[in-house]
């Protein structure tokens, strides 16, 4: 029996869908992620937006995953607190041995 000792580490963006999404300021934006390694250690995904405009309702900023080979999804809700004038970038990270994946998309509150 032969077994693989490859290392992988793939991020998904489910929702939503890039590159850009509009949200009323009051509302809430759904996020979800599927996280899928092979042969990993310690992997950990985090979650990077504008805490000026934005707050996490649900979800968990960083969180770390376990087992060493896994498909797992995530999800947070981010509430509009604050009108913006740009577009604001939202960046999910995932971690694991010496690789990283990542997916952003930008947001803009009126």
């Amino acid at each position: 029996m032969i077994i693989s000792t490859k290392r992988s580490l793939k991020l998904f963006l489910e929702k939503p869908r890039p590159p850009m999404v509009q949200v009323t300021v009051h509302d809430s934006i759904d996020i979800c992620v599927e996280v899928i390694a092979n042969n990993t250690n310690n992997c950990s995904v985090s979650i990077k937006y504008d805490t000026n405009h934005f707050k996490l309702t649900s979800g968990k900023a960083l969180d770390v995953l376990s087992g060493s080979s896994f498909s797992k999804k995530l999800s947070w809700i981010l509430k509009a607190i604050k009108i913006s004038n740009n577009h604001l970038l939202t960046q999910i990270t995932a971690q694991a041995n010496n690789m990283v994946q990542m997916s952003s998309f930008q947001i803009k509150v009126v």
